[in-house]
């Protein structure tokens, strides 16, 4: 059963789909469509979009992916990565205008925190057991909406996107900078932000304390498909 604040923040505006989480070992979430007993629970709060002229894009799970962290550190630097992210956006990419904001967009996006990979499987287990507990909390999540667009080009934006971030079942507010660039249907997006980890208690052992920084920069690349086209 999903939680009432989960799914206040992981359905979609335009039809009622839901995300929830698949398996720990794909990472993917699965897409089903709610029943009618979660209708009013979806619709609370939830303004149809389909007046705004906003879309619905799906991260294309056939495409690259990738979510990085980078530590640097006095003794040591290292990244972490993993290609299990996925969510999706509700937006109007075609009526973005520059300077300003949309009340009416929406995004969710999940990342896998078991799949991160350091390179080093010692490390990885450390990283799993000692920092991120994800047995606890195996998903971080951000959601939120535009807040800000410029054009970069006739078919790239540069995007401010402001939401809550949830790491380590700590909830925080963020904003980020990102750009969309138009691929043919889909739209390629990129970004990169600094996460500290104190603001999400995330606490890093005394002996390993010159060997990951409190503040990791996180870089996003993956690709959003438009809903129709993406498979379940």
């Amino acid at each position: 059963m999903i939680a009432v604040e989960r799914l206040k923040h992981s359905c979609a505006w335009s039809g009622y789909w839901c995300y929830e989480p698949g398996n720990r070992r794909t990472g993917e979430m699965r897409v089903r469509q709610i029943t009618s007993k979660f209708i009013l629970i979806a619709i609370w709060g939830i303004v149809p979009l389909a007046a705004a002229g906003a879309a619905e894009y799906h991260v294309d799970t056939t495409a690259p992916r990738m979510v990085k962290f980078t530590s640097k550190a006095p003794l040591e630097n290292f990244d972490g990565t993993t290609s299990r992210i996925d969510g999706y956006a509700v937006t109007p990419f075609d009526t973005l205008r520059a300077g300003t904001g949309y009340d009416s967009s929406k995004f969710y996006f999940e990342v896998d925190l078991n799949a991160l990979d350091t390179g080093i499987g010692l490390r990885n287990r450390h990283m799993r057991e000692n920092y991120l507990e994800t047995d606890r909390f195996p998903f971080s999540q951000f959601a939120g909406r535009i807040s800000e667009a410029g054009r970069a080009a006739d078919s790239a934006f540069h995007l401010t996107i402001a939401g809550d971030m949830t790491i380590h079942g700590v909830q925080k507010p963020k904003s980020a900078t990102i750009q969309a660039a138009k691929e043919g249907s889909r739209y390629h997006v990129r970004g990169q932000f600094p996460v500290a980890l104190p603001d999400y208690k995330i606490k890093v052992p005394r002996l390993m304390f010159l060997k990951i920084s409190d503040t990791v920069q996180v870089q996003l690349d993956f690709y959003l498909l438009p809903a129709a086209a993406a498979k379940d």
